[in-house]
């Protein structure tokens, strides 16, 4: 039988703010928290417009009219791609293929020693991923555990197999390396929040179904298709996906059957996550001018300063749009007697070309999780409502900028957390001093 297999889809992004060094402050005044070399300056480059996209597909024939229907579905994800703020994103897209060659047995079609290695089928092709392993050094009996009502074989006719799971890591009769080989290996390239996955495979709801082939030998069912040519369970990676989601409603478009009509869910779900990843620019520290931006835009605060204090926000920063050829352009602020200093991204009207101005976003004000480094995040620290308290920073253009653009942003921030405990001191102007704050607990 000639099953069908897999398309898998990794999405990996570079999020504002998430190589980025938080700066030091020193000793700022209560009275004056923000003057001169009271803040730090912190540059960095906008690289928040990153996107490598990286397609597993099945080349084997019993794939082809998937493949078609792959073909017809792209755009979609190419538009969602491209309504992004700002347009495309800079985007890296590769393609490689399951094919590892079937040695030490010879089959028709795959007698090239190897198959595909594991290497990107467009662009150099010199080296192999990193998240392709060497192959394990013994081959015990099987890559999942399940219940079974029987016998391994099947002459008596079908036999169901209740709660199959990948096998743990520590399962002696572990034929494949476990999930978490491959999830910590992704891992270690990138923060796990900056990695979204999503497959087109074989549907698996709890149960295998074995059955005899024309030999009367055992052999698994498919799950949806024909009996000659539909898709295998993919057991081992639904649980793979499922062990990289970051959000509950990622399961609609994360897992799609391969038996389906079309792929439309699966791109525009993973076109839409991207989006919304990549709109939001989070600055890598909070502002001077501007410490509790929640409060100042209407939300509900998150310092204990004086409201007078929380409400401000006048930021002092810089900004650059740098195009392909290192030629720089100086962005200035919105207008604040236009649509109130915070025009749309896109607006025709804008009375200048582009410029800049800062918002509140919930999406720049979340604690860090353990070992995260999205959003600035630090491993060490942990800071509060990070990486800037909810200060974004958004671009307003009368028309999308020229391909590849990029910006470099310069602020005066002010530091995360408390740097030190026994100053007397609100080093962090959050309105909490020393023991009072939560960050020297």
């Amino acid at each position: 039988m000639d099953a069908k297999s897999v398309i898998l889809m990794v999405g990996l992004l570079l999020v504002p703010g998430a190589c980025v060094d938080v700066p030091s402050m020193k000793d700022p005044s209560p009275s004056n928290r923000c003057s001169g070399d009271r803040c730090s300056v912190a540059t960095y480059p906008y690289t928040g417009r990153d996107l490598d996209l990286v397609f597993l597909i099945d080349t084997s024939l019993s794939m082809a009219d998937e493949q078609v229907i792959l073909q017809t579905n792209f755009p979609g994800l190419v538009r969602v791609l491209g309504d992004i703020s700002g347009g495309l994103p800079n985007l890296h897209l590769g393609t490689i293929t399951p094919d590892l060659g079937t040695a030490p047995y010879n089959l028709a079609g795959c007698e090239r020693p190897g198959g595909d290695r594991g290497r990107f089928l467009k662009g150099p092709a010199t080296s192999t991923p990193p998240w392709v392993p060497s192959p394990p050094s013994a081959a015990p009996s099987s890559a999942w555990s399940a219940t079974s009502p029987g016998s391994g074989r099947c002459r008596g006719g079908a036999l169901t197999y209740n709660h199959c799971r990948p096998r743990a890591a520590n399962d002696p009769e572990n034929m494949l390396y476990p999930i978490s080989v491959y999830t910590n290996t992704l891992s270690q390239l990138k923060d796990a929040n900056l990695i979204l996955v999503g497959a087109i495979a074989g549907p698996y709801e709890g149960s295998l179904t074995v059955g005899p082939d024309d030999d009367g030998n055992p052999q698994l069912q498919p799950t949806c298709g024909p009996a000659s040519d539909g898709a295998m369970p993919a057991v081992r990676l639904q649980a793979f996906v499922e062990s990289m989601l970051q959000r509950e409603e990622d399961r609609y478009w994360a897992f799609t059957p391969i038996c389906a009509e079309d792929f439309s869910q699966a791109l525009y779900g993973l076109g839409t996550r991207i989006r919304s990843e990549l709109e939001v620019r989070c600055l890598a520290a909070p502002l001077c001018g501007c410490p509790d931006p929640a409060f100042a835009f209407g939300a509900d605060r998150l310092t204990d300063l004086p409201d007078a204090e929380a409400a401000a926000c006048a930021p002092q920063c810089t900004v650059q749009d740098v195009d392909a050829d290192g030629g720089t352009t100086d962005l200035p602020p919105c207008p604040t007697d236009y649509a109130g200093g915070h025009p749309l991204p896109r607006d025709p009207s804008l009375p200048v070309p582009a410029c800049f101005h800062i918002t509140y976003s919930a999406q720049c004000a979340v604690p860090c999780s353990e070992g995260s480094r999205a959003l600035g995040c630090h491993p060490e620290n942990r800071p509060w409502h990070g990486p800037s308290r909810g200060a974004e920073l958004v671009l307003s253009r009368r028309a999308d900028p020229a391909p590849f653009t990029r910006e470099v942003v310069s602020c005066a921030s002010l530091p995360l957390t408390e740097k030190s405990c026994r100053d007397g001191l609100d080093d962090d102007v959050d309105g909490r001093i020393d023991a009072a704050d939560p960050d020297c607990r």
